[in-house]
């Protein structure tokens, strides 16, 4: 039964569930980087703000916001079709803002640690 339930789970979680589909829209913004550790970096100046297609962190994700100081702040806008699901860890040496008209779920086993979120 539990090797059942693990195949269940894996077959409808998605395998990949990281940020996609970014468009800078304003601010310095650096393109994406898939470290090899799985983490997903993204460097930004002082003031800078994304469009994104989806924004969620799986359970054993890890996004990184390395922003130019602790007074930075970075504006995350979904413009996708889903809800963002926050499950995994969010960090950011500034402020993180996180805009989805679809929600936004935070789980019970999240890590946010940034400036302000």
């Amino acid at each position: 039964m539990r090797i059942f339930c693990s195949i269940f789970l894996l077959a409808i979680s998605p395998l990949l569930s990281l940020p996609t589909g970014m468009q800078n829209v304003e601010g310095e913004v650096a393109a994406p980087i898939l470290n090899e550790d799985g983490s997903l970096l993204i460097k930004s100046g002082e003031r800078s703000s994304a469009d994104w297609d989806s924004f969620s962190i799986g359970p054993n994700e890890h996004v990184i916001f390395e922003q130019a100081s602790v007074n930075s702040s970075f504006l995350n806008r979904v413009i996708g079709n889903e809800g963002s699901e926050l499950l995994g860890r969010l960090s950011s040496n500034g402020s993180i803002f996180l805009i989805n008209p679809n929600g936004i779920l935070i789980g019970p086993s999240a890590e946010i640690e940034a400036a302000s979120f």
